[in-house]
């Protein structure tokens, strides 16, 4: 009956994180950025590995006569997977807290999987179960301190705040689940690992949801507040440029309305950028809404 109902929660729970799939997709058609690629590609990363450690869990324990071969299969899929996620991980939250990535840093963060790799198969071809659950605790416990970490940068865009918080924690408990499977059995079995697992993907896909809404989806035309405007300087012309901007509205839209062409609106927006000090649109929107 458990195995039944965990297998049921990671399944709403992948329902939900292909909507949040498309929400980043959409999230980095309006901003083309290295961090929504990194993003989009981190969550990507992170629906397969889920994906196979369920599709694991369906033959290992609802199947009546699981194939070995599907085990073995998925298990080094899982590998796969996780060696990519040691790359990649590291690389976004880098990338969420500084405002450019060295290439010289792209090439360091190499260490991450080829370490994952030769630890890993050194702790198997060892047969060492306690160090294979040491290996991970480390692996899961950094990802969760770094995520935690990189809060304290001010170039964290306020949109992945919340991803962090939660990121963070969940890695942290993961990590702190095998050292408690050590004392107490029942806690480092395959439920557990699931459960946790679609709670993590249940509470992700809320989380950019809200996010998406609050940030992201046009509404409706929006009064600049004065104190914005009387702050930085703003001329009636850009007063309406930085309406339009809130209502979610392209440069070629905004071309369209003011009836100019799609370069002097692009001009009007960069000389609110520099008046600003921002880089973006995200950051423009977060500006103005401190005056609201």
């Amino acid at each position: 009956m458990v195995s039944v109902l965990v297998f049921w929660l990671n399944f709403f729970a992948f329902t939900f994180m292909f909507g949040t799939l498309g929400l980043a997709y959409l999230r980095l058609r309006r901003k083309q950025a290295l961090r929504e690629r990194l993003y989009l590609m981190f969550i990507i990363l992170n629906v397969l590995w889920l994906l196979s450690q369920t599709f694991f869990f369906f033959f290992y324990r609802i199947m009546d006569q699981p194939q070995p071969q599907h085990l073995i299969l998925l298990g080094n899929i899982r590998f796969g997977i996780s060696v990519l996620i040691a790359y990649l991980a590291p690389a976004f939250l880098f990338g969420l807290s500084l405002r450019s990535i060295p290439r010289i840093l792209w090439l360091l963060l190499l260490a991450g999987p080829v370490l994952t790799v030769v630890i890993a198969v050194t702790l198997r071809s060892r047969e060492s179960h306690v160090g294979l659950l040491l290996f991970s605790m480390a692996f899961n416990g950094t990802l969760g301190v770094g995520s935690l970490c990189v809060l304290r940068s001010r170039h964290v865009e306020q949109e992945y705040r919340s991803f962090l918080w939660i990121h963070g924690i969940v890695f942290i408990l993961f990590a702190l689940s095998y050292p408690i499977a050590m004392i107490w059995e029942p806690f480092g079995s395959l439920e557990t690992t699931l459960t946790l697992g679609g709670v993590f993907i249940l509470l992700w896909s809320v989380n950019d949801i809200v996010v998406y809404v609050r940030y992201f989806a046009p509404s409706p035309n929006e009064d600049v507040p004065d104190g914005f405007v009387r702050q930085y300087g703003i001329s009636p012309r850009e007063t309406q440029i930085v309406s339009h901007i809130l209502a979610g509205r392209s440069h070629k839209e905004i071309a369209f309305e003011l009836g100019i062409s799609p370069r002097t609106a692009e001009s009007h927006l960069y000389r609110i950028y520099r008046k600003c000090e921002v880089g973006n649109r995200i950051e423009l929107l977060n500006t103005v809404r401190r005056y609201g």
